[in-house]
C-alpha cells in the first residue's frame, strides 16, 4: 500500500460529524487568536472597601456600615472609573470619570491614563456630598479647571486568575485597591488556559 492509498482510505472514513467538529474547533481557535491579536483590550474590575471608625473613639461602633466601591472599565482605549459611596447597602453618591488609556507598559504592568470628564451623581435625599466623594470632586475639579485633563498611572501590582483577585495601585495618589473581575467564568477559564 502506497502513501497515496493510505491517505485515500483515511479520507473515505471521514464522516460529516468529523468535518463539523473540525470546523467548530477551528472557529473557536480563530476567535480566540483574533481576539488576542486584533481585538480590543478589556479590563472590567470591581473593587470594594468597607469603612471602619477609629478604634480610639469612645461609644461608637467600629463598623460604620459605609463603603466605597470602585468600578474600572477599560475597553480598547476608553476608560471609565466609577467611585461609589454607599451607606447600608444603598448608593448615596458617585463620581464617574471618562477618558482614555494612552499606553500600557508591559514590564511594570502600568496603564498610563488620561481623564478629561467627570460627572457627579447623588441620591436626591442627600443634602450634601459625603466626605470621600466631596474630596474627590474638589481635587478633580481643581485639576480639570487648571489643566483640562487628569493624567495618572494605574498599575496592576498582583493578580491571581484562579482566586479572582487583582491588586491595583494608582499613582500619584498611592491608593491601593483589591478587586475582582466582572468577566464571565467561561472567559476567565479560557484565559487561564491560554
Amino acid at each position: 500500500m502506497t502513501k497515496f492509498d493510505l491517505i485515500k482510505s483515511i479520507w473515505k472514513r471521514i464522516r460529516l460529524w468529523h468535518y463539523l467538529a473540525i470546523l467548530f474547533i477551528g472557529t473557536i481557535l480563530f476567535l480566540l487568536i483574533n481576539d488576542d491579536i486584533g481585538g480590543k483590550e478589556t479590563l472590567d474590575l470591581s473593587c470594594y472597601a468597607e469603612l471602619y471608625a477609629s478604634p480610639f473613639v469612645v461609644n461608637q461602633s467600629s463598623k460604620l456600615n459605609k463603603n466605597l466601591t470602585l468600578n474600572i472599565n477599560l475597553e480598547g482605549d476608553a476608560i471609565k472609573l466609577s467611585y461609589h459611596y454607599g451607606v447600608g447597602g444603598r448608593n448615596i453618591a458617585s463620581i464617574v470619570y471618562h477618558g482614555e488609556s494612552l499606553a500600557f507598559e508591559v514590564g511594570s504592568m502600568t496603564y498610563k491614563l488620561r481623564v478629561d470628564t467627570a460627572s457627579v451623581e447623588m441620591d436626591l435625599l442627600q443634602t450634601e456630598l459625603p466626605g470621600p466623594i466631596h474630596d474627590a470632586v474638589d481635587k478633580s475639579r481643581g485639576v480639570l479647571v487648571k489643566e483640562g485633563v487628569i493624567d495618572f498611572d494605574m498599575q496592576i501590582v498582583d493578580f491571581d486568575t484562579v482566586n479572582d483577585f487583582t491588586l491595583v495601585k494608582f499613582r500619584p495618589s498611592g491608593s491601593l485597591w483589591a478587586c475582582r473581575s466582572n468577566s464571565t467564568p467561561l472567559i476567565k477559564g479560557l484565559a487561564s488556559v491560554f
